[in-house]
């Protein structure tokens, strides 16, 4: 069966639940998602099933199901330079790399627009690209649910603030997230032209 988005071709440079939610909603609709893990693997990998003693994670594997793998230790040379090789081919860029790492892999907007001029770059992040907390990571808990208030206007105001189910706000950003990237592609469908996509747990929360 044919998907909206067959022929397209996603990479996947991220980890924990926000950025790869947004790209295996994008494979569910047919586009082509490569991710791209460390030696190691994605940290959620292993998160829940060493918790519970299980030798598998199926909450990992449901949120990337649909996707290829490929492991490529970014500290290493060399091995950002086939990020940049495999978005020359690519529709999309959805990274959660934080702004620093961004810089010392060579891999931020112009690097990669200068390889593909028709590329669409998603950055999702715990506070967005710019400003001072560029830089620090941000989880569902911290910046989805408590820098934005929401964590305190839940419950009664003499309560201590209420810890939510994890995930929702990362997914809740996947979607704001893929919202932007369709129309980005559309945009870039339009004018020809590389799109920059900025998404924030704490903005989306």
């Amino acid at each position: 069966m044919t998907g909206p988005l067959d022929g397209l071709r996603v990479i996947e440079v991220a980890n924990w639940l926000a950025a790869p939610n947004t790209s295996v909603m994008m494979a569910d609709m047919g586009a082509d998602v490569v991710k791209v893990e460390p030696p190691t693997g994605d940290f959620y990998r292993g998160h829940l099933a060493a918790q519970r003693g299980e030798g598998r994670n199926f909450n990992f594997e449901f949120e990337n199901r649909g996707k290829r793998s490929i492991s490529l230790d970014l500290t290493q040379p060399g091995a950002s330079e086939v990020v940049r090789r495999l978005c020359e081919t690519a529709d999309v860029l959805i990274t959660n790399l934080i702004r620093e790492r961004v810089e010392r892999y060579d891999l931020g907007f112009e690097e990669l627009r200068a390889r593909n001029p028709r590329l669409v770059y998603a950055s999702i992040s715990g506070y967005g690209t710019r400003g001072p907390e560029a830089d620090k990571p941000g989880f569902d808990a911290s910046s989805f649910w408590a820098r934005s208030g929401i964590m305190g206007m839940i419950g009664k105001p003499e309560d201590p603030p209420t810890v939510n189910r994890g995930g929702q706000g990362d997914h809740t950003t996947a979607l704001a997230a893929l919202a932007a990237i369709l129309a980005a592609l559309r945009q870039r469908d339009q004018t020809g032209e590389a799109q920059l996509v900025d998404v924030a747990l704490q903005r989306a929360g």
